[in-house]
């Protein structure tokens, strides 16, 4: 289908006069540059970092001076994978050239600022951010460094690869032993207390939790640093 669009563009510019040169000069730059700007104006909000591909022949074309371009979709303007851009050139002289674009999903994905190993805490120098394509992922990438930092590798990784969700383990916000304040909310009662924590614990896990006044273990969420909640 590439090949077809290719030969048409250039049977509508042996048609309209635009004959091959031994140099393309600087047109067939500035059409590329124009037609990858027609396509990032049409993308879908929140796609901007998409990678888009303009295939314009090679140095063997040259195009006369356009004064008037204009710019439309081709077909079914598709807003990724393969699409056609229709470059035609209004004035001085016309000519008509389609050309094939290939436009890959792009996002902002968290990927190592270098090699990491198994169990690393990871920091923000540890991190950054790059673009890809989330679709071509073995699993679901992080889109900002902040959902990362503090938690622990389960995996070692290369510089530059994607950290994924499954890669991490989440840090402990409560260990066993430590004294936890305990809080208990009910019919718009709220009341804390301290308790001893006798088992680690993560954001939103249950844990035991033995209430130091009372002595009672308790079943409690761990809600924040030091921090468990439990309903009555």
């Amino acid at each position: 289908m590439r090949s077809f669009l290719r030969l048409l563009g250039l049977i509508c510019l042996a048609l309209t006069g635009v004959v091959p040169a031994a140099h393309a000069g600087e047109n067939v730059a500035t059409l590329r540059q124009a037609v990858r700007a027609f396509v990032r104006q049409h993308l879908p909000a929140g796609t901007q970092e998409s990678q888009v591909s303009v295939d314009v022949p090679a140095s063997s074309i040259s195009f006369p001076a356009c004064s008037h371009l204009e710019l439309g979709y081709f077909g079914y303007a598709n807003p990724f994978g393969s699409q056609t851009v229709s470059a035609h050139c209004a004035a001085p002289q016309s000519w008509t050239l389609y050309v094939p674009v290939q436009v890959r999903q792009g996002s902002a994905i968290v990927i190592a600022a270098h090699s990491l190993s198994a169990g690393t805490i990871l920091t923000a120098g540890d991190l950054r951010t790059s673009s890809a394509d989330p679709g071509n992922l073995a699993g679901a990438p992080l889109s900002n460094p902040q959902e990362a930092i503090g938690q622990r590798l389960r995996y070692g990784v290369m510089a530059g690869q994607p950290i994924l969700r499954s890669m991490l383990q989440a840090r402990n916000l409560v260990h066993a032993g430590q004294q936890v304040t305990i809080v208990a909310e009910g019919d718009g009662i709220r009341i804390a207390t301290i308790a001893d924590a006798i088992e680690d614990g993560q954001m939103g896990q249950s844990i035991l939790v033995r209430n130091i006044q009372s002595g009672r273990v308790l079943h409690a969420i761990v809600s924040g640093a030091g921090t468990v909640k439990v309903s009555f």
